[in-house]
């Protein structure tokens, strides 16, 4: 996504051009880049608080071009989503028929995860695949 704001101090309006990027769960990037194209600008664009997977607004920040300049500010969405992460069941897992079944077990692609709930099996006593 992308904002922009306009700057204007009466010679002509400059552009100040700003990349909203995205962030995949957990805290990761929290940054919102700005590229000025207008010389005298100082300070950042800012944007809502928050954490959880969802969509936040962007916000002019303290950007600044000072006491000669007006700052038109378009504002934009920063999206954080989902990070993708993949279970897989521990291979060569067994029971003695008639014996309670045993806790499954699994690797995450993503060792910092963590989950609720367990792993279960097709129902079945009879001695097969």
């Amino acid at each position: 996504m992308r904002e922009v704001a306009e700057v204007d101090d009466g010679r002509g309006a400059r552009a100040v051009e700003g990349d909203a990027q995205g962030d995949r769960g957990g805290p990761g990037i929290r940054r919102l880049r700005t590229r000025l194209l207008a010389c005298g600008l100082c300070g950042a664009l800012g944007r809502a608080a928050g954490e959880n997977v969802g969509s936040y607004a962007i916000n002019q920040g303290d950007l600044s071009a000072g006491v000669n300049y007006s700052i038109t500010f378009v504002p934009a969405s920063f999206a954080i989503t989902a990070k993708g992460i993949t279970v897989t069941a521990n291979s060569g897992q067994t029971k003695v028929y008639g014996a309670n079944d045993p806790t499954l077990t699994y690797v995450s692609s993503d060792l910092g995860a963590s989950f609720t709930g367990a792993l279960s099996r097709a129902a079945g006593e009879n001695v097969g695949s």
